[in-house]
């Protein structure tokens, strides 16, 4: 068990010391909004914005302390997403509302991406990773 959880420190520590390829490098193959359709959901009055990063990532940086914003926050893998089903219906009752989702990358966003449109919502965007979302405020 500890050789287990030692490798997985290991690989945790060496994908967040990977960099991350420019937003335009991954929007094709990540299936990122444009950053045009992330300010206009941004601008919406009842849009949410889902966090699916982990505590740790939070810690380095946090949304909804940059920007006065709804908020919600859900950590999620690549493969899994359990319980965004009950948060979502606490939190995000309104299925035409903007659902902004972002991680680090991009990448673990397509998971809850799709579980939120296959639940009905029709207006879920992958906003790429928090460095990102930084085209906000120029």
């Amino acid at each position: 068990h500890f050789r287990k959880r030692n490798h997985q420190l290991q690989e945790k520590k060496l994908n967040q010391n990977m960099s991350i390829p420019p937003y335009e490098a991954r929007a094709q193959s990540l299936g990122l909004a444009s950053k045009d359709d992330v300010r206009k959901a941004a601008a919406d009055p009842n849009a949410t914005w889902v966090d699916v990063r982990t505590e740790e990532e939070i810690a380095q940086g946090c949304l909804h302390k940059l920007y006065d914003l709804p908020f919600v926050h859900h950590s999620c893998t690549v493969d899994s997403c359990e319980g965004l089903e009950e948060k979502a219906k606490a939190h995000m009752q309104d299925k035409d509302a903007p659902v902004i989702i972002f991680c680090r990358s991009g990448r673990r966003a397509t998971k809850p991406v799709q579980i939120l449109k296959d639940l009905g919502y029709t207006n879920v965007l992958n906003a790429g990773g928090f460095s990102d979302i930084d085209f906000l405020s120029k």
